[in-house]
């Protein structure tokens, strides 16, 4: 079994590395120094869990499914036949009578996107 040993890391993989960190260090200092940054607000020690910031009061939810869709990639014919795209709930319809499957229960491989959407 052949079998090879790996050196340290080429330097310019170490300093791409340090520099993509030093990078992400400033651009979080940053935004916490911005005005209307975490640091700015009223109460950051209450608004702040255990896993970090907490955006409770702007969160925005949305019921999303993953369907398959062919697709089209341009004009000449380059196409996805086996493609697959995310959507809505509301704007992914059985294939057997168009209602939406955010009333009805809806079955993997039997749904497409609403007629009035594009892919």
């Amino acid at each position: 079994m052949l079998t090879q040993r790996l050196g340290p890391a080429p330097t310019s993989l170490c300093s791409m590395i340090s520099l993509a960190t030093l990078l992400l260090a400033t651009s979080l200092v940053a935004a916490a120094k911005a005005p209307g940054g975490p640091e700015s607000e009223a109460g950051t020690a209450q608004s702040r869990t255990a896993a970090g910031y907490s955006c409770s009061a702007g969160t925005v939810t949305a019921n999303v499914v993953a369907l398959d869709q062919p697709y089209m990639l341009n004009r000449l014919g380059a196409a996805m036949p086996q493609g697959m795209m995310f959507a809505l709930q509301s704007d992914v319809v059985r294939k057997s009578d168009l209602q939406s499957c955010s009333k009805v229960t809806c079955q993997k491989g039997q749904v497409q996107l609403r007629p009035d959407k594009r892919p």
